[in-house]
């Protein structure tokens, strides 16, 4: 009889441990667990980082617009320049980047009117692409974009509005003549989409540019470009983007491929519907709804359009961050996940920007006096407040922020910041009302001389 009663005793003892260990480790799950396992198993993607940023960088390589295959400078002097503006409404002198290859608009005075002038340039050497071509002439400059991998198009931006389409490898003009497509307001808008350009109809839909600057593919919708994800520094942006349905009722949207206009088909239920999807590199998530309205969750799916997850709870996105943000509840907080669905940290519903795994939070403050909290993404671990202008950032090396100065007027034009400590690591002069500039080019950063005449790479002091 003794026996049995111990044997009981034990098992109850055991039987309450075990109780007690299910409850500590679901609470540890609920509180900690779930947060540990997400930042284990997400693998971001790898950003290009900048040389060692530490001390000012100096003048690597030079490259003057002759260099570029650009006409010898007139009578009077006046050399050819990359087509740098004070004035906010002309076109900006960068065309955009394909790896490292950099495409620039550029202009020459060597005949009676203004000559308009693509430029390639390697930005790992400074050597350049292809021989200048010449886009058009007049006082008014084209409008260029990049048109996929392998295209740059460049629409007139007077009444007359032709085309010219450039091999971005060669140089060689593919095509040169009229399209219905206007760099200005008008039926058919050109716009950049990720790496390709497109055209957009208010209220119709968006249509792809052919190798004729005449449309291709269509994707029916409202013309709208808002949930289209920015690549961020140092990331290659997405495959995909969305844009919204012509029925204002029902608020749905379609994702597609900004490569060739196939929308994605999920595999959802028969009915349900995407909605203020957020894409970024690797697939999207998004609010869904069924057939009959009903609020559905938050659904995670990868480039196919395979479900990868789904939460409880409304996405409010943040293309800043290039990962999903999610209102679980009614707190003030949002949880950012992985694209696969799983929590990476919770914050305070407010401003986030991202490089790399670390999550800036701006705690308060303005864009003008902002407070910056820093998170690690693959620990959760607090890191210092900091007053960076993120909205200028250029790129980092890893420890260093390398900040743009926009104001043309500031007699700088770029400077850095410690990101462990705040403090400022150095400032590249300009001169006020230049036509200086800098941009960062995968790994380099770039920048134009003051007169327009030259373009640089900035490098590490040698040691």
């Amino acid at each position: 009889m003794t026996i049995r009663l111990r044997r009981g005793r034990t098992l109850l003892v055991l039987v309450l441990v075990i109780a007690v260990l299910a409850a500590l480790a679901t609470f540890w799950w609920l509180r900690n667990g779930r947060y540990v396992y997400g930042r284990w198993v997400w693998q971001p993607e790898q950003i290009e980082l900048l040389p060692d940023m530490r001390q000012a960088p100096v003048t690597g390589w030079r490259t003057s617009t002759l260099d570029l295959g650009l006409p010898s400078p007139t009578a009077n002097g006046s050399a050819p320049t990359i087509a740098a503006s004070n004035v906010p409404s002309d076109p900006k002198p960068l065309i955009g980047a394909s790896g490292e290859r950099a495409y620039f608009l550029a202009n020459s005075l060597a005949s009676a009117d203004p000559e308009w002038w693509l430029a390639g340039i390697d930005t790992g050497d400074g050597h350049w692409v292809f021989d200048a071509v010449l886009l058009s002439t007049g006082t008014v400059a084209p409008t260029c974009l990049l048109n996929g991998p392998d295209q740059i198009l460049c629409v007139e931006r007077s009444s007359e509005g032709g085309a010219t389409i450039i091999d971005a490898d060669s140089g060689n003009v593919i095509y040169r003549g009229p399209t219905d497509i206007k760099a200005n307001n008008g039926s058919l808008n050109l716009r950049q989409l990720g790496p390709y350009a497109v055209a957009t109809s208010q209220d119709k839909g968006i249509y792809g540019i052919g190798d004729r600057a005449e449309t291709t593919w269509f994707v029916p919708g409202d013309g709208s470009l808002t949930a289209v994800s920015d690549a961020r520094v140092g990331m290659e942006g997405s495959v995909l983007s969305a844009q919204r349905s012509t029925n204002p009722q029902r608020g749905d949207s379609v994702v597609f491929s900004v490569a060739d206009g196939r929308p994605v088909e999920t595999d959802l239920e028969k009915g349900a519907s995407l909605h203020d999807p957020v894409v970024y590199p690797g697939g999207f998530a998004a609010n869904v709804q069924s057939e009959d309205r009903r609020y559905l969750g938050t659904y995670f799916f990868d480039e196919s359009g395979r479900t990868l997850a789904e939460v409880d709870g409304r996405l409010v996105g943040s293309t800043l961050i290039d990962l999903p943000v999610i209102a679980l509840g009614n707190s003030d907080e949002v949880t950012v996940f992985t694209p696969d669905g799983f929590r990476l940290l919770d914050v305070a519903d407010q401003g986030l920007n991202r490089v790399g795994t670390t999550l800036f939070h701006l705690e308060n403050g303005t864009r003008e006096f902002p407070e910056w909290r820093q998170y690690d993404l693959k620990t959760g671990a607090k890191g210092p407040v900091c007053d960076f202008p993120m909205h200028r950032l250029l790129g980092t090396d890893g420890s260093a922020l390398v900040f743009e100065t926009t104001n043309r007027q500031a007699g700088r034009l770029a400077s850095a910041r410690d990101m462990a400590t705040c403090a400022d690591l150095w400032v590249l002069p300009a001169e006020p009302n230049s036509l200086q500039r800098i941009w960062r080019i995968g790994s380099n950063l770039i920048q134009l001389s003051a007169d327009g005449t030259e373009l640089s790479s900035l490098v590490p002091p040698r040691q």
